[in-house]
C-alpha cells in the first residue's frame, strides 16, 4: 500500500509540472532574483523601492514598511476572469496587490487588508467585497481572490488558508484602463501601501477553484 501511495504521488507531481502555465500569468516566489517572474512569461519587476528580503514561508519573502512596493510590468491588466493568490504576514495591512491608475482614481483590481483586519477588494473606484474572517497580525496567512463571470455579471470570492471565506456577485465592471500593477502598493500614493511581508504571489487569468487554491497554497500546480 505504501509503495502504491508513493507511486500515485509521483505520477501526480509529474503530471502537475506541465500545467503550471494554464492561466498562470505571473509568479513571484521572491527567491534568488527576488522579484523575477518564475512563470516563464518574463514579467520581471521593473523596480522595487525600499523592499527588504526576509525569511518567508518557502525561502525568502519581501518585507514592506508602508513606504515600499514592487512595480510590475503592465501585463496584469485584467478586465475579465482572474485570480491572485499569495502568502502574507500583515502588521498594518492595506493593498497587497493591485492594477490601478497612478492617480488612484480607478483600476482593474486591488486585493487588500483593511484595519479590522479583513480582506477586501475593489475595482472601477468601487469596493466590491469585504471578507468575513478576521485575520491575525504577524502570522503567515495564505489568501486568494477569484473573479469569474462576464461583463455585467461577476462572481467574486475570497479564500483564507485554502478555505472559502465569502463571495458576492456584482454588475460593476473593472475599469478599462492601462494602469500599473504593483505588489504592496496602490497607485503612487503611499497612503494605501502594505505593511508586512509578502511571499509567493501568483496571478492567473482565470478563476481558480477552491481545490486549485489549496494546491497553490501547498506549492503544487493547479489541476482544474
Amino acid at each position: 500500500m505504501r509503495r502504491l501511495l508513493i507511486l500515485c504521488l509521483a505520477i501526480s507531481l509529474a503530471g502537475a509540472t506541465g500545467v503550471w502555465s494554464q492561466g498562470l500569468d505571473g509568479w513571484f516566489p521572491m527567491e534568488a532574483n527576488r522579484d523575477s517572474d518564475a512563470s516563464g512569461n518574463h514579467y520581471n519587476a521593473t523596480s522595487a523601492t525600499g523592499v527588504v528580503t526576509v525569511t518567508g514561508v518557502r525561502g525568502n519573502a519581501d518585507s514592506l514598511d508602508g513606504t515600499s512596493c514592487v512595480l510590475l510590468p503592465d501585463y496584469f491588466n485584467y478586465t475579465g476572469a482572474m485570480s491572485v493568490a499569495l502568502w502574507m504576514r500583515q502588521t498594518g495591512g492595506n493593498v497587497m496587490v493591485s492594477s490601478w491608475q497612478d492617480d488612484g482614481l480607478s483600476g482593474m483590481f486591488h486585493f487588500s487588508v483593511n484595519a479590522t483586519p479583513k480582506l477586501y477588494c475593489g475595482w472601477a473606484a468601487t469596493t466590491i467585497l469585504t471578507g468575513k474572517a478576521t485575520l491575525t497580525n504577524n502570522v503567515w496567512t495564505h489568501v486568494a481572490m477569484t473573479r469569474g463571470g462576464s461583463p455585467g455579471s461577476w462572481t467574486v470570492s475570497f479564500y483564507v488558508n485554502g478555505k472559502f471565506d465569502t463571495s458576492t456577485t456584482t454588475a460593476v465592471d473593472p475599469a478599462a484602463t492601462n494602469p500599473h500593477a504593483r505588489i504592496g502598493g496602490y497607485s503612487t500614493s503611499t497612503f494605501y501601501w502594505f505593511k508586512g511581508r509578502i511571499d509567493d504571489v501568483q496571478f492567473y487569468s482565470r478563476a481558480l477553484s477552491v481545490r486549485d487554491i489549496r494546491r497553490v497554497m501547498l506549492g503544487l500546480a493547479p489541476i482544474e
